[in-house]
C-alpha cells in the first residue's frame, strides 16, 4: 500500500531484560502479526539495538489513517498484546505518534517478513 500525505506512524521504545531478548523477539513476530490484520496498516519496522542491555529496541508501525491507527492501538487485541509485552521491560515503554512527516521517517519503512521475524540479530 502506498504512504499517503494522512498517514501515521506510532513509534515505541523498549529496553528489554537481556535474558529476555528471544522471548521478545517471539513477542515482536506475534504483535507484527496481530497488526497487519487491521485495516490501513502499511507496515512495521524493527531497529534493534547492537547491545540490547544498554539500548532500546524501537519499533515503529505506519497506517494509512489516524484513524485506522486509532482502531488498532483501541483495539482488544492491542491492549492484550500490549499488557504481555510489559513482562520484557523493566521501565516503562514510550511511545509517540505522530505524522510521517514530522515523524523522522522520511521514507516508508520496508515491510517486515516471516523470514526476517524468525532472524535473529
Amino acid at each position: 500500500m502506498k504512504s499517503n500525505e494522512n498517514s501515521v506512524s506510532v513509534v515505541v521504545r523498549r529496553r528489554i531484560h537481556p535474558e529476555l531478548v528471544e522471548a521478545y523477539e517471539e513477542w515482536l513476530a506475534g504483535v507484527i502479526e496481530a497488526a497487519e490484520a487491521f485495516e490501513g496498516h502499511q507496515g512495521a519496522q524493527v531497529l534493534r539495538p547492537p547491545n540490547p542491555a544498554t539500548q532500546d529496541y524501537v519499533l515503529l508501525f505506519r497506517y494509512a489513517t489516524p484513524e485506522q491507527l486509532a482502531a488498532w492501538q483501541e483495539s482488544a487485541t492491542a491492549r492484550d498484546w500490549l499488557k504481555r509485552g510489559e513482562a520484557f521491560t523493566g521501565a516503562t515503554c514510550k511511545s509517540r505518534r505522530s505524522p510521517d512527516s514530522s515523524s523522522g521517517f522520511r521514507s516508508r519503512p520496508e515491510p517486515v517478513t516471516a523470514r526476517q521475524r524468525s532472524t535473529k540479530w
